[in-house]
């Protein structure tokens, strides 16, 4: 397959996976880009320079910026058993249908009352 039909390959199989290739500029002595920086799409590159051909290769320079995600503490709720009425707990779990004959909740689903 020559060339450019394989490099529009590659650029839809990786848009495909919201992915960019960002080198646009020669990276090889023979004229060619072979030499990829490949990121997500939502990736921020910038500064990407291909140039100082070692042996037949381009260095390939970029900063790379990498946002550091603030990471917020989850709320958590909690019950103050300090107050707890034990007397008044047994009281109502001694109505509940938990506490009834076990027959009697088998045909209720878990969303029933």
């Amino acid at each position: 397959m020559h060339a450019v039909g394989l490099g529009l390959r590659l650029a839809q199989l990786l848009q495909s996976f919201g992915c960019t290739q960002h080198v646009a500029e020669s990276t090889h002595t023979a004229g060619h880009t072979l030499d990829l920086v490949i990121t997500r799409a939502d990736t921020d590159i910038c500064n990407l320079h291909a140039g100082g051909l070692m042996s037949h290769h381009a260095l390939v320079r970029f900063m790379l910026r990498v946002y550091k995600s603030v990471s917020v503490a989850p709320l958590v709720g909690r019950r103050a058993w300090r107050r707890l009425l034990r007397d008044s707990f047994s009281a109502d779990l001694a109505r509940s249908k938990l506490c009834r004959d076990l027959s009697e909740l088998s045909d209720l689903t878990v969303d029933d009352g």
